[in-house]
């Protein structure tokens, strides 16, 4: 009795934080279905002890309540990865969870109704458990896998105590009694505690991630900015390929056309540089329409051939926007990218040196007639 109420009260007062500290979400946030789901696991705990009320009462009540707050937990779980509420279904659900307790009040099919409980639940916790894990996988939360991982290890006892609970029915309940306590308390000890809390870290981490994203990313490209550059260029060490591109004719065109058909170019050129930097590349907006790819481990070589390829992937796809948009433009010049290469070894003072030579690159190129590419002078 005594693990059902100490399981109970932590569960109740779980769920109350978690409803209190998301009072201005509203009803459709994810604290209100994890909280109130908490909430009524917890009271369905307690109710099984109270023996105040029928026995019948209590089981069936207890059943309904367990039942029910796992539901809402787990869509609580479906609410913090992103995903919008069903109701039909969550209505559909929580009325299929209840029917079995309702109907069913006859006190010898005890173990009978303990391991209908605990396959549900089981149901409930593999499903919040695919949910948290996916979350987990595409945020890349470190978080999130432990919540996943805290809802697999608790859809496992729940098997478990389900199959006990089946194997049990023939009438060996003493011994199904002390392997219940034994549940409780692993449930207890090892899994209430860290899940009771860890959605509120997810949404923390998640939160942090947001705050590092807008110190260090360009909001308009999803580039870095400069102080993401800096953070960059505080881990580098070795070699690595710097390409510098500056926009030509991005000045014009801004000036006729408008502050926002030049936001979408600058979005349509960083979507094109990234694409040609693939995987391993990072890639910076220094400001205005000049950008920064940097290729780790690349020679000047590999470097220039990247820096080739960019060129005429901007002017691409400028060109093809322009068609998209006929008429329009003009006789404005088509905006195309000047760009400077180097590389070299990036420690310490090396990233600013070679930032350096790649700029001088940069304004040659724009010097011999820009659209092009021109390497750092010791190639040169």
């Amino acid at each position: 009795m005594t693990i059902y109420v100490l399981t109970a009260l932590f569960t109740i007062v779980a769920g109350i934080v978690t409803l209190a500290s998301g009072t201005r979400e509203g009803v459709a946030g994810w604290r209100s279905f994890w909280g109130g789901g908490y909430v009524m696991l917890g009271i369905g705990m307690a109710v099984f002890d109270l023996q105040t009320f029928d026995r019948a009462f209590r089981v069936s009540a207890g059943a309904i309540l367990s039942l029910c707050g796992a539901v809402l937990v787990t869509q609580g779980v479906r609410l913090l990865a992103g995903r919008n509420p069903h109701w039909p279904r969550l209505v559909a659900a929580l009325l299929a969870v209840s029917l079995v307790p309702l109907l069913s009040h006859d006190l010898a099919h005890r173990l009978q109704r303990i391991a209908y409980i605990d396959y549900t639940m089981m149901i409930a916790d593999i499903w919040a458990a695919v949910t948290a894990l996916r979350l987990a996988r595409h945020e890349r939360l470190r978080t999130a896998w432990m919540l996943g991982g805290t809802f697999v290890l608790t859809a496992v006892i729940g098997f478990g105590r389900g199959s006990l609970s089946a194997a049990f029915a023939l009438g060996m309940n003493a011994q199904f009694d002390f392997i219940n306590n034994i549940w409780m308390a692993v449930a207890l000890a090892a899994c209430w505690p860290m899940r009771g809390n860890l959605p509120t870290l997810v949404a923390a981490e998640r939160a942090e991630r947001a705050l590092l994203r807008l110190a260090t990313e360009d909001a308009l490209t999803g580039a870095l900015n400069r102080t993401g550059l800096d953070r960059l260029r505080a881990r580098m060490t070795g070699g690595a390929g710097l390409i510098l591109i500056d926009l030509d004719h991005f000045k014009a065109l801004n000036d006729r056309m408008g502050h926002a058909e030049g936001d979408r170019t600058l979005q349509l050129v960083a979507a094109a540089v990234r694409e040609v930097g693939g995987p391993g590349s990072r890639f910076a907006r220094l400001g205005g329409d000049e950008f920064l790819l940097v290729l780790p481990g690349r020679s000047l070589a590999l470097t220039a051939e990247t820096a080739d390829r960019v060129c005429a992937a901007v002017e691409e796809a400028v060109l093809a926007h322009r068609r998209s948009e006929w008429g329009r433009y003009g006789d404005l010049p088509p905006v195309t990218a000047s760009i400077g290469v180097a590389s070299g070894n990036v420690a310490g003072e090396g990233f600013a040196r070679l930032v350096a030579e790649a700029d001088e690159a940069l304004y040659r190129a724009k010097r011999a007639g820009r659209n092009q590419v021109s390497l750092m002078r010791d190639a040169a």
